[in-house]
């Protein structure tokens, strides 16, 4: 079961970076990296 697990959290991931709003037009891809650096993005990103 611990490959759908985890293609259930990599979908969930992508999603929620998908919708956060970081004011301006940035892809998913930076703002994974973002999160990865700043702690206070990952939270951003998490709880908004």
């Amino acid at each position: 079961m611990s490959p759908l697990n985890l293609n259930v959290l990599r979908k969930t991931a992508l999603a929620l970076c998908k919708n956060a709003d970081f004011g301006r037009r940035v892809s998913i891809q930076k703002k994974r990296f973002a999160a990865a650096l700043n702690p206070q993005r990952l939270l951003d990103i998490l709880f908004a």
